[in-house]
């Protein structure tokens, strides 16, 4: 999978010029496009059939809440995320893979009118993250690539019989109807014991056969 620019940072410095120099903003994003383009070229050419994805990547919330005003989002960043989709998806069938960690929800249907086909990691210990609204409100438009077991609960802190039902419950709101893919909620940090990594990918593999095809 490829990479791209997202326009969008967290840096504090970054998030206030946001709110005081959008005009600025709007130049380093055009300056970012002009990247995109060239970087999209290069993979195209070089990757071609080999890859099947082009990744965003930038955390859009806190464990609380977004970044930034959705809205303002969507006035200075989302036209370029869409601009530079639009011209991904005319050179190649590659599929949209945005990365985005932390309190997101309210960037989804921002994230799909731009032609965003794929979310990761789902983290569903945030707020507004809970999986099974997440489903129901967007499960029909949006295919999640994580959020089958919580790093920041059970996988970390609990027994393999925790990690076990948090998967189950976990795949339960995520999974019918397909649109998921099963990953944790984002990276195996060390203080996770290896039974109970066993456990997780042991109980996703027993799951996936009430869900068929994942």
């Amino acid at each position: 999978m490829g990479g791209v620019s997202a326009f969008f940072s967290d840096n504090p410095d970054y998030l206030m010029d946001l709110m005081t120099e959008p005009e600025d903003i709007r130049e380093r994003c055009k300056r970012d496009y002009e990247y995109n383009i060239k970087n999209v070229d290069d993979i195209v050419k070089h990757c071609g059939k080999y890859i099947q994805g082009i990744c965003f990547a930038s955390d859009l919330g806190t464990q609380n809440a977004p970044f930034v005003n959705p809205d303002v989002f969507a006035d200075l960043i989302a036209p370029w995320i869409k601009k530079t989709i639009s011209y991904i998806k005319s050179k190649s069938d590659y599929k949209i893979f945005f990365h985005s960690c932390g309190a997101m929800e309210p960037f989804i249907p921002i994230l799909t009118d731009c032609g965003v086909d794929i979310l990761n990691p789902v983290q569903v210990s945030c707020a507004n993250m809970e999986p099974f609204a997440l489903k129901k409100k967007y499960g029909d438009k949006i295919c999640f690539w994580g959020g089958g077991c919580d790093t920041h609960g059970a996988f970390g802190h609990g027994t393999p019989e925790e990690v076990a039902e948090n998967v189950k419950y976990l795949m339960s709101a995520l999974a019918p109807n397909s649109g998921f893919v099963f990953n944790q909620v984002h990276n195996i940090m060390g203080n996770v014991r290896p039974e109970n990594i066993v456990a997780m990918l042991d109980t996703a593999y027993e799951e996936s056969f009430k869900y068929g095809e994942l």
